[in-house]
């Protein structure tokens, strides 16, 4: 998993999640990379922009957002086997853990109202 791939699941779960703190952090370290600023104002909306996200990184999108709203659906069979044949059994478990991770810290976030660094 590249850098990237590990911020854009940070910057979704914490878009998800309503973490301002956690975004800024994300998005912040992101530009760093030289990410095109117009991929980030479309993470939001990647699902109606396909053609600016590799199928990897609509993977990767996809698998946070079904672990981050579980509540939802949960995680599809369909997802995790696509997840598991780009990337193999052991970085999707590291992906995994990733938004497990994230999903942690925007609720601490959140709670006791951290708010962005500028």
């Amino acid at each position: 998993m590249t850098p990237l791939q590990k911020e854009l699941i940070k910057i979704r779960a914490s878009q998800l999640n309503g973490c301002a703190f956690c975004l800024h952090m994300h998005v912040e370290l992101v530009l760093k990379y030289d990410e095109a600023a117009y991929r980030l104002n479309l993470i939001t909306v990647w699902k109606e922009a396909k053609h600016m996200f590799s199928e990897e990184e609509q993977v990767i999108l996809e698998l946070t957002e079904q672990m981050t709203l579980i509540h939802q659906q949960g995680l599809t069979e369909n997802v995790y086997s696509k997840a598991v044949a780009l990337f193999g059994e052991e970085t999707t478990g590291q992906m995994m853990m990733s938004i497990l991770a994230i999903n942690s810290w925007n609720r601490l976030g959140i709670a006791l109202h951290w708010n962005p660094q500028i």
